[in-house]
């Protein structure tokens, strides 16, 4: 049975040449719901912020930049810590471009340049585990079992496949992380709880257009460049590091 990675955060960026501005009306464009949970003004900008499929949305606009990120919220009642993950990689790349494809038709600004990031994990039993998953997926670096804390990025910048004369940023990251879980009592008298440490294997995946362009990009072509990045984030995920 082949591997999952599974999603935990996602993000899409939106960069434009002028400010950007979130209202409630985008709010309800993306999501469908009349306004947020949450509304917070930040120097510059805006955060607005609800649920989504029972996780986290936050659409975030500060100058001319735009963020939609889904995060991954934890199972209510669960007895023992473990990872929370929004579900598998590809289906909740999809779900992101989906959600926020009918504002990007709505909207009328300039867009300059494009990302589509996430964070993605396998979880495992140990550090050894997690490096031998990341040893099967990686062909610049060596791998042994007595590396501990191991992290490698690369940037490989790749030319588009759909858009002449468009460069895609392919920037990965790969982890054997070690999270340690402590319960702080509050309470006097109240008995510590024993530390829980998760391992997983991650890959940070953050697929970007040209930071140095500043002509728009056609609207017609911001879609399809986006499905073009969904993609370059699944062969990773899929195949690993690619030269």
């Amino acid at each position: 049975m082949a591997l999952e990675w599974r999603a935990d955060t996602l993000r899409l960026t939106i960069f434009s040449n002028g400010p950007i501005k979130l209202t409630d009306a985008d709010w309800k464009t993306i999501t469908g719901q009349d306004m947020s949970d949450n509304r917070q003004i930040v120097p510059g900008g805006i955060v607005l912020s609800g649920r989504f499929e029972n996780h986290r949305l936050q659409v975030v606009s500060v100058g001319g930049r735009l963020d939609a990120i889904l995060t991954a919220a934890g199972a209510a009642g669960a007895e023992e810590p473990a990872w929370s993950t929004l579900g598998p990689a590809d289906e909740w790349l999809k779900k992101l471009l989906n959600l926020t494809a009918a504002w990007r038709d709505s909207t009328h600004f300039p867009i300059v340049r494009i990302a589509l990031a996430g964070s993605f994990i396998i979880p495992t039993s140990s550090q050894i585990e997690s490096l031998s998953i990341l040893k099967e997926r990686l062909y610049s670096v060596k791998i042994d079992d007595q590396m501990r804390e191991f992290q490698f990025r690369v940037n490989r910048p790749t030319p588009s496949t759909v858009v002449p004369n468009f460069v895609i940023n392919r920037l990965v990251t790969w982890t054997a992380l070690q999270l340690v879980v402590a319960l702080i009592p509050i309470a006097p008298n109240t008995p510590s709880v024993p530390s829980t440490t998760l391992e997983a294997a991650r890959i940070e995946i953050d697929m970007n257009t040209d930071p140095n362009r500043q002509e728009p990009i056609d609207r017609e072509a911001v879609s399809v460049l986006l499905d073009e990045l969904r993609k370059f984030a699944s062969d990773s995920l899929v195949h690993g590091e690619k030269p």
